[in-house]
């Protein structure tokens, strides 16, 4: 009878380093709807990105 083994459970790559920059951009228009300030990493206004409408002009 043979037998396998067992290997020990490998750890979990690493996710992203790190969340996105949310600094508002001023001199690039949103991808979507052409408004500003977008968010670096995303190239969307806030409307655009979270949905509501009470995070244009940069009120994320």
């Amino acid at each position: 009878m043979s037998r396998k083994k067992h290997r020990a459970p490998t750890a979990p790559k690493p996710g992203p380093t790190g969340a996105p920059d949310v600094t508002p951009d001023w001199t690039k228009p949103c991808e979507v709807c052409g408004a500003k300030p977008v968010l670096r990493d995303l190239g969307m206004c806030g409307p655009c990105t979270f949905g509501e409408s009470g995070t244009a002009g940069g009120n994320w």
